[in-house]
């Protein structure tokens, strides 16, 4: 067993590879979710509080005789945060991005305990949005979106270590040139090929986007 510590490289690769590589992931382990649901007769959607569901629908129903439309809106809002997202889908085909064609980024591992806390964080982040967009408060949902966004920067900054091809940093450091990178639109794609380098095992991660080894 080779062992790979925080710090270590993996190889330059094309962030459109990584992504694809990350995509193609995803849309295999849900086909094989699917499928095993399917064969076992479970539902595609089993993670729904359908009472809770239920007390929603009749909390509208309420509001709809009672011509109530504030409250109406505020359990609409509370049905979409129990609903949405919950039934699981089949994932399309990759859709390369044109705008990223020719960017190579170079990502490092870090420390176990570093993802554990960007994991907790952003958890922690999305139940404030979640909470925020059910009390119709956009100020306090817009704070938690900026949170998020703060977190990937990190993420990126301790993961991404390089990034060359068709982006030019200027000899700053992917840390330093972040305000440029948000600005162009980089921080999203550069987070998910992160947070997909960070969910691999170590071995896998350093071979993240590069061709499959021959056997």
């Amino acid at each position: 067993m080779m062992l790979i510590y925080p710090g270590t490289k993996g190889a330059p690769v094309a962030l459109q590879s990584v992504l694809r590589e990350s995509h193609d992931a995803l849309r295999d382990a849900r086909a094989r979710q699917i499928e095993a649901r399917k064969k076992r007769r479970v539902p595609l959607d089993d993670s729904t509080d359908w009472q809770a569901v239920g007390e929603g629908v009749a909390s509208v129903s309420l509001a709809h005789g009672e011509r109530d439309s504030a409250a109406i809106a505020k359990a609409a809002r509370e049905l979409v945060e129990m609903t949405e997202g919950h039934a699981l889908e089949p994932i399309g085909d990759y859709e390369p991005d044109p705008a990223l064609d020719g960017i190579i980024v170079t990502m490092a591992v870090v420390a176990d305990a570093d993802r554990r806390m960007w994991s907790a964080e952003t958890a922690a982040a999305w139940d404030r949005v979640r909470a925020a967009r059910v009390a119709g408060d956009l100020i306090a949902a817009q704070n938690a979106l900026n949170d998020l966004d703060t977190i990937a920067a990190k993420v990126v900054g301790a993961v991404v270590v390089d990034i060359s091809g068709a982006v030019d940093l200027e000899g700053k450091t992917v840390v330093e040139a972040m305000p440029a990178l948000v600005l162009a639109g980089l921080l999203a794609p550069l987070y998910q090929a992160a947070r997909y380098f960070l969910d691999l095992p170590a071995p896998k991660a350093v071979r993240c986007g590069l061709p499959p080894q021959s056997t």
